[in-house]
């Protein structure tokens, strides 16, 4: 004889994906994650000897890891970059240094982007036949970052 079942609910995980409750919960914003900023009593009293004061604790900036897709034109002219960077500042920086300090100079210029008011430019498909598309469209792109950029100055 079968046996009686011992829960009103069913337990199994699309059974609680339809729950009303877990389905709100699930869509709830999330709370704001507080940042905490280093005490006084983080730091060191003074630096010790023979080198630079280190932080105490973990770090807390975080980097987010992207994936970017990069033509070979683009790869070779990022490639470029770094090079010029390693030479004109004698260190080993990355290439993630060099993105995020490019980042940083095209900052100042991303409120002076202007706004379409004519007509829109159209995405260009990824296919390889529309690689003539997509190196206008890309110029297009850089025209508006370029002029943004001169600008600010």
């Amino acid at each position: 004889m079968a046996k009686a079942l011992r829960s009103d609910r069913p337990t199994s995980s699309l059974a609680r994906l339809l729950d009303p409750a877990s389905a709100s919960r699930a869509i709830e914003p999330l709370p704001e994650r507080t940042i905490r900023t280093p005490t006084p009593a983080d730091e060191p009293a003074s630096p010790p000897a023979g080198g630079r004061a280190r932080r105490s604790g973990r770090h807390e900036v975080t980097h987010l890891k992207r994936e970017l897709v990069l033509s070979p034109h683009a790869d070779e002219t990022f490639n470029r970059l770094i090079e010029a960077l390693r030479r004109s500042t004698g260190t080993r920086l990355t290439a993630s240094h060099a993105f995020r300090a490019l980042m940083r100079a095209v900052h100042p210029g991303i409120g002076t982007i202007p706004v379409s008011r004519g007509e829109r430019l159209r995405l260009p498909s990824n296919a390889p036949a529309y690689q003539h598309e997509r190196d206008e469209f890309e110029n297009a792109l850089a025209r508006l970052i370029s002029s943004s950029l001169s600008r600010f100055d």
